[in-house]
């Protein structure tokens, strides 16, 4: 499966990578994922949390698209047996028995089955391609963790409500524009960014 490129339209575009842009619907998708798992029982979490928790799922989306690129570059692909392993590492790790409870989960979180399916295969060729650049290049997992670590990553966050989106795109311009224009980007952050 090769990667779309420019998927989405440029409304819809998170962010690009090279050739490759990013949609808002994945980056939710793991936001939603990140605060499941950070925040099982719906607890009230600081805007510093906030932050936290999108800071790292935008890491996330970027290693995600990186990875599962590279994979595709090196045409590398899964076995059924890898498929099959995988899936039921899945289930059992996440304490689910079967198929329907893990269809009943996403239908609470509103996604389809097929959606699920596609980026689990997905994750799990990115799992594959980087346990063999491991094994090929000679990094270990910690030398990888501590090279992300080092990655400074902002951004400026902007919420919104269902009424006030076309407001937050007019802002976001604004500040793009700002930005053009020789703003530095860590004053605009403090500046602008609503979860600090």
């Amino acid at each position: 499966q090769k990667p779309t490129k420019k998927q989405g339209s440029n409304i819809n575009q998170l962010l690009a990578l090279g050739e490759y842009s990013v949609s808002y619907e994945r980056y939710n998708q793991i936001l939603g994922n990140v605060v499941q798992y950070a925040n099982p029982n719906n607890e009230k979490i600081s805007p510093y949390q906030v932050e936290f928790l999108q800071m790292k799922a935008v890491n996330l989306l970027i290693d995600e698209v990186i990875f599962y690129n590279g994979s595709v570059a090196a045409a590398v692909d899964l076995e059924k047996k890898e498929i099959e392993d995988g899936y039921f590492n899945f289930l059992s790790e996440n304490d689910l028995k079967d198929k329907k409870a893990l269809k009943k989960i996403l239908k609470q979180r509103k996604i389809s089955f097929s959606e699920f399916e596609k980026s689990f295969n997905q994750q799990l060729l990115i799992n594959k391609f980087k346990a063999l650049l491991v094994a090929n290049v000679g990094i270990s997992n910690e030398e990888s963790e501590n090279a992300l670590n080092q990655v400074d990553l902002q951004l400026i966050s902007l919420t919104s409500t269902a009424e006030s989106v076309a407001e937050k795109i007019d802002l976001a311009n604004e500040i793009y524009e700002k930005l053009v224009d020789g703003l530095n980007f860590s004053d605009a952050v403090v500046v602008y960014s609503e979860s600090l």
